[in-house]
């Protein structure tokens, strides 16, 4: 059999990502508005795809459970000012620390205009567009823009960018990194040795703590259908990663 082309296996994936959705996104939520069942945006309106992730996680409140308790700190904590989310896609984080009560202004940024457009519909289902700004590409002067706008603020650099992170966590480049909070997804997967690269970079100005993925789901999550069984909520909660994927917290050593 002939290697599929990245065209066919876009159509390919995207049409399972249906057929789950089918199968059991109204059992997830009900039969009403899509919506976040548990965790930490338990209660979120949803839209019916993700962008570069899987749906039903996030729909379950399940997705990247390891990182539940920072997130919980994030969105009750009071600590940040101001968020800035680097490859923000559809924006399930994004609109989701703008519902925070301390009421953060959030900057998302995508490179994907249709991530984009999809993270700012989600914005307005939730109502949550005065303190949520959408761009485009992120480099100095956009992190420079943020800390200048809220002298004095907490500020969250939040990252998921698919390996980028090599590039653009480097206080070198950025001095200003040094001044702000850094929660990222790290991707060894595509670069062997790039956690202990940015652990280097970083140790001087914060201190680091990694989360390491598991394969399973420890909290008990709630959904619309009850009669869902184990092997349901596996293929649910199934977020297609690779194994054990780290996220590193870098608080700065000046505030913590």
């Amino acid at each position: 059999m002939s290697p599929c082309r990245p065209r066919q296996r876009r159509t390919r994936m995207w049409s399972c990502r249906k057929i789950m959705l089918a199968r059991y996104g109204r059992r997830v939520c009900g039969d009403k508005q899509l919506v976040v069942m548990n965790g930490p945006f338990k209660g979120m309106a949803y839209a019916s795809m993700a962008h570069g992730s899987q749906l039903l996680p996030k729909l379950l409140g399940s997705y990247e459970e390891p990182i539940h308790q920072w997130i919980h700190q994030i969105m009750h904590g009071g600590t940040y000012q101001s968020i800035i989310d680097v490859g923000c896609a559809e924006g399930y984080y994004a609109v989701g620390f703008s519902m925070a009560p301390s009421k953060p202004v959030v900057h998302a940024f995508d490179v994907n205009e249709q991530a984009l457009a999809e993270a700012r519909e989600l914005a307005r289902l939730n109502e949550v567009g005065n303190n949520l700004h959408f761009h485009n590409l992120f480099e100095r002067s956009s992190l420079q823009a943020v800390l200048s706008a809220s002298p004095g603020g907490k500020a969250l650099l939040f990252m998921d960018v698919e390996g980028a992170e090599r590039e653009l966590i480097d206080p070198v480049a950025i001095p200003e990194l040094a001044e702000v909070d850094i929660l990222v997804e790290l991707h060894d997967c595509f670069l062997p040795g790039l956690t202990e690269e940015i652990v280097c970079r970083l140790s001087a100005s914060h201190r680091i703590d990694i989360i390491v993925d598991y394969p399973w789901r420890e909290a008990a999550y709630t959904c619309a259908d009850p009669s869902l069984d184990a092997d349901d909520l596996q293929q649910i909660m199934n977020e297609v990663r690779p194994d054990h994927m780290r996220w590193l917290l870098a608080r700065t050593k000046s505030c913590a």
